[in-house]
């Protein structure tokens, strides 16, 4: 279809000159800038703790610089507690220490004392149960003879003859008792002590693991008390971590409670600095990494790339417009005068065609036929389809 309108319909209409030249296709998403390193300041007290204080964020620190101090009463509550149930737990350690000390002290006394004693005493029973033998022996000899010439009579001689088996029946009861105390009195009396002593090393393993159970909790609840004073351990400027978009997160701020693995403040490593962008599910098909993407920041204009495209959706909801998202990484250069949490418009360039010829969108509408678009002519207007 082609149709000539005259040239003062068109006075009061917008034109473009149409020209040829290069033409880039992009994706325009407004995003964020932060940091791709952020040492994050967390909560290490068991079971939480409620803020004090907290450092403003935006405070430029340095190694060593206070940050937040938490409540530390119950902290200081259960040290003085555990210290008690530590001071306890030493005493029985000492005491079962002890108790190990005298039962091996009792082994050597056995072994080198009363056993040595006690065999002592028998040999020496025995040797005068010898000498008793020998000497009733003797005399039942002598007794023998003078029955014999008729000097003694038969009871007399029953009566020497008597006291000799008396005297073999003392050395034979002497002996008995030597071997007796050799063979068994000795290895029952050792069970006896050395069972002791492995009761006395048991009790004692068991005293020293509750004193070193009772130690680490000291050590711990003392660690606790330490965490409750967060210190700055890199130079660089506080911030608060970004609240969640789809739901009101509040600041760290005096009164707060917190809990244990919180991150409650970052401190963002300026030198590497990306922005993050929620790129509609509609385009995201078409970026790849390392495609190229023009970053507005107030008056800057930086240079980056895609490092990163994620491949779960964020969460969408009223809090997006129920738009579907997915969160992509543009990696930036080090530049000074970048600040986390700076607002950013990315331009993705998803192709690039040269010497083409350019017309404006504004320029083209779509009708019944297709297509349609104004092109303008020495001799008046077209309409183009």
């Amino acid at each position: 279809l082609t149709k000539q309108l005259a040239s003062d319909d068109t006075e009061s209409i917008m034109t473009h000159t149409i020209a040829r030249g290069s033409l880039s296709v992009t994706v325009t998403e407004n995003g964020m800038l932060e940091s791709s390193n952020n040492e994050e300041i967390k909560c290490f007290v068991k079971g939480g703790s409620t803020v004090l204080w907290v450092i403003e964020t935006g405070t430029i620190v340095k190694p060593g610089d206070e940050l937040v101090r938490l409540d530390d009463s119950v902290i200081e509550e259960n040290i003085t507690q555990q210290q008690i149930t530590y001071e306890r737990a030493v005493a029985n350690q000492i005491i079962a220490q002890s108790n190990v000390d005298v039962a091996e002290t009792n082994i050597e006394e056995y072994l080198h004392g009363t056993y040595l004693q006690e065999r002592s005493t028998i040999e020496k029973d025995i040797f005068d149960a010898n000498e008793r033998v020998k000497k009733t022996q003797l005399a039942f000899e002598s007794a023998k003879r003078m029955a014999a010439k008729g000097l003694y009579r038969s009871l007399q001689l029953e009566g020497e003859m008597f006291a000799a088996d008396s005297a073999r029946k003392d050395l034979e009861l002497k002996e008995k008792q030597l071997e007796t105390l050799d063979l068994y009195r000795k290895k029952k009396t050792l069970q006896e002590l050395q069972s002791n002593l492995d009761a006395a090393k048991a009790r004692l393993a068991a005293e020293e693991a509750a004193l070193k159970l009772e130690k680490s909790r000291l050590d711990r609840d003392k660690e606790q008390l330490e965490n409750c004073i967060i210190k700055a351990e890199a130079e660089g400027m506080v911030i608060f971590p970004s609240a969640a978009e789809w739901k009101e997160t509040p600041d760290i701020e005096e009164g707060a409670r917190v809990r244990e693995q919180q991150t409650l403040l970052m401190i963002p490593d300026v030198s590497k600095m990306q922005v993050k962008v929620g790129v509609h599910e509609s385009k995201v098909s078409r970026l790849r990494v390392g495609m190229p993407a023009q970053v507005q920041l107030q008056d800057m204009l930086l240079v980056g790339e895609i490092d990163t495209i994620a491949e779960v959706t964020r969460p969408a909801g009223w809090w997006t417009g129920n738009m579907v998202k997915y969160d992509t990484i543009i990696k930036l250069e080090s530049r000074p005068g970048l600040k986390p949490g700076m607002s950013a418009v990315v331009d993705v360039v998803l192709a690039r065609h040269p010497d083409v010829l350019k017309i404006p969108v504004a320029a083209i509408v779509e009708g019944n036929a297709g297509f349609l678009c104004w092109v303008e002519t020495g001799q008046g207007c077209l309409l183009y389809t």
